[in-house]
């Protein structure tokens, strides 16, 4: 009988082991850190494309989201490393998979841009600052006639024109610059 209370001492203490070793760093598989390693790149990318940005990250805190998506800390990415490190040829497959993963996505931003530019091709660019917005011949607005019909007003009488009384109506000059008002009914 005592060899049986041997037994589950020892079942016990495995046990305990066992969930000791649960709570501490874990080792990322090499295909989830290949996927990590990837989205780190391009954080990395926008934050040289960010240079106001750069002071404000704090490079361990600045990944922890990237951790968290994938169901790990910075602690076990460390510990991770290390492990990976020691055994190169691993860590080599993770960094190719990595390089393969953002080919890929490189090739399919390059198909989005082309589809984008086919599309858009037909629009003309135009410069919208604030310099350029009333430059040369361009008009927000087609050309209209307007009639003026200024009421006088008591509340205005000093005034030769009461800008509340007046009321401009216009009729388009070309049909097809907009068909909506040619067709609507007068007021009545």
């Amino acid at each position: 009988m005592p060899a049986r209370g041997g037994h589950i001492v020892l079942v016990f203490a495995a046990a305990l082991l066992l969930l000791a070793g649960c709570g501490g760093k874990k080792v990322i598989p090499a295909d989830k850190l290949a996927d990590i390693y990837a989205d780190m790149f391009l954080a990395d990318q926008w934050l040289r494309d960010h240079p106001d940005s750069r002071e404000l990250a704090d490079s361990t805190l600045f990944y922890d989201p990237i951790f968290e998506r994938y169901g790990y800390s910075f602690e076990d990415f460390d510990y991770s490393m290390q492990y990976y490190t020691s055994a190169p040829d691993e860590f080599s497959e993770i960094t190719t998979q990595v390089s393969e993963k953002l080919r890929k996505l490189g090739l399919r931003l390059d198909e989005v841009n082309k589809l984008r530019k086919e599309t858009l091709a037909e629009y003309e660019n135009v410069d919208f600052s604030s310099d350029s917005l009333w430059a040369g011949g361009r008009v927000l607005w087609p050309e209209e006639e307007v009639t003026d019909s200024t009421k006088a007003d008591s509340s205005a009488a000093s005034q030769p024109e009461d800008s509340v009384g007046l009321e401009a109506r216009y009729k388009p000059r070309r049909a097809d610059v907009v068909p909506a008002l040619m067709k609507a009914e007068p007021n009545k």
